[in-house]
């Protein structure tokens, strides 16, 4: 996240999600700030926005470019987690990063996300995805191959997961089948249309 994109459109939809999976329990979110140490002067206006608190409000800047450091408080959440970067999850079926320099602020790396979830067995770990390419090195729409690698991905952590599939996209996983399969009710229930939620 960072001030450029605050108050974005993508921004309602997090709080919309939030507000519908509220039945699964309490909510926080690591924001991923990306910005220099001026990030917690619109930290107070992005908790507001997003609905949820924050469980850091230092930037990656801040952290020392320490990125262990930076997502400490996301392994120790104890709530139900929103993961915001500014870009997503950039990795394959392999968990490996395509890109060059992936491991940049912008970023939530796999093997992170596997920390996380596995740290909060029992919760849910939300994330903003949006490193979707368009199209593939012949020109070919990618964007379900890209989903469906990212699904297999998920089955060989064993994690359960699913996801929405939308303008802006969201990975969102547990440990725990039950927690996932509440959440996915839950929205279910809200008649999205078939094939926005990919299980």
């Amino acid at each position: 996240m960072n001030y450029e994109k605050f108050g974005d459109s993508y921004d309602f939809v997090k709080r919309g999600i939030l507000q519908l999976l509220s039945c699964c329990g309490d909510w926080s979110v690591h924001p991923m700030f990306t910005d220099g140490p001026n990030a917690p002067n619109y930290a107070a206006e992005y908790r507001r926005l997003i609905g949820a608190p924050t469980v850091t409000e230092q930037s990656f800047i801040e952290s020392g470019r320490n990125r262990r450091d930076w997502l400490e408080a996301a392994r120790t959440c104890q709530d139900h987690l929103l993961i915001d970067p500014d870009t997503g999850i950039p990795f394959n079926e392999t968990g490996r990063s395509p890109r060059a320099g992936a491991a940049g602020a912008e970023f939530l790396m796999a093997n992170e996300l596997v920390e996380i979830a596995q740290a909060r067995p029992d919760k849910l770990t939300l994330v903003f995805d949006q490193s979707f390419y368009r199209k593939n090195f012949r020109g070919a729409p990618c964007t379900t191959e890209q989903i469906n690698g990212k699904r297999w991905w998920v089955k060989q952590q064993d994690f359960h997961g699913l996801v929405y599939n939308s303008h802006a996209k969201f990975l969102l996983v547990s440990t725990d089948r039950d927690v996932l399969l509440a959440a996915r009710h839950r929205l279910e229930g809200f008649n999205f249309p078939a094939g926005r939620l990919i299980p």
